[in-house]
């Protein structure tokens, strides 16, 4: 079938899959497949890292856009359900102050990988408001 959902919702959804992929000194982007999408001049040392800084400040770069227009235009973002369970887990592990940066980013990886599993296939159909504030 095909899932429906507004273009605000597909922004959220990137740029919270892009924040669940930094890497554990939460300075760049891992790649999938330790092989950067777009740039090809990126092969050498980001690719033996596995991780790159132009996608993070693109990253930035939409987030802060989607707080400008959520603020504009303060609404309720509705989202899948299965991305909301990332949200939450995601800010769960930011309250925590307790852990070490790699403790952070495994768990974030781990939570992370459960949303994969849960939209392999297809999402629920499920979804959830999620307020712009």
């Amino acid at each position: 079938y095909v899932y429906e959902v507004t273009v605000v919702s597909k922004l959220v959804l990137l740029c919270v899959t892009k924040f669940a992929l930094l890497d554990p000194s939460g300075m760049g982007i891992e790649m999938d497949a330790n092989k950067p999408g777009w740039n090809d001049a990126m092969n050498g040392l980001p690719g033996l890292l596995g991780s790159g800084m132009p996608e993070t400040c693109e990253t930035l770069r939409l987030a802060e856009w989607l707080v400008g227009l959520l603020t504009k235009y303060p609404r309720d973002v509705v989202v899948p359900a299965e991305l909301e369970k990332l949200i939450d887990a995601i800010e769960a592990q930011l309250d925590d102050t307790d852990q070490s940066d790699f403790d952070y980013w495994d768990n974030v990886a781990l939570a992370r990988e459960q949303y994969r599993s849960d939209v392999r296939l297809f999402f629920s159909g499920a979804e959830s408001a999620i307020p712009a504030a």
